[in-house]
């Protein structure tokens, strides 16, 4: 399994870009969480913003695929888009992942 962290501009660009990734199956789910406080450089400014999270729920053969879905999809010219290890996973969650991500 693997796990994207993606950041968003705000909550309706993750749910957009969630609902697409599972519809066109390079992710079995996605966990949006709203409103993170942001602290970051940008053009030499230390600059805050509120943002939104995804975790990107997939399998490793979709994982590439999906990072490229993700930056055609989002609205920032760098993105933020990061694949977290997993160490385990509970068996029956591991054989629903990989049946909604590859049929």
């Amino acid at each position: 399994m693997n796990v994207l962290y993606v950041v968003c501009r705000d909550v309706n660009e993750a749910k957009k870009m969630g609902r697409i990734l599972v519809e066109e199956k390079w992710a079995g789910c996605v966990n949006i969480f709203k409103n993170m406080e942001s602290i970051f450089s940008w053009k030499e400014k230390v600059l805050h913003a509120r943002e939104s999270v995804m975790l990107v729920k997939t399998v490793p053969v979709k994982c590439k695929g999906a990072r490229k879905r993700i930056e055609q999809l989002h609205s920032y010219k760098v993105p933020c888009i990061m694949e977290l290890g997993v160490v385990e996973v509970n068996a029956t969650y591991e054989k629903w992942l990989k049946k909604v991500c590859t049929g």
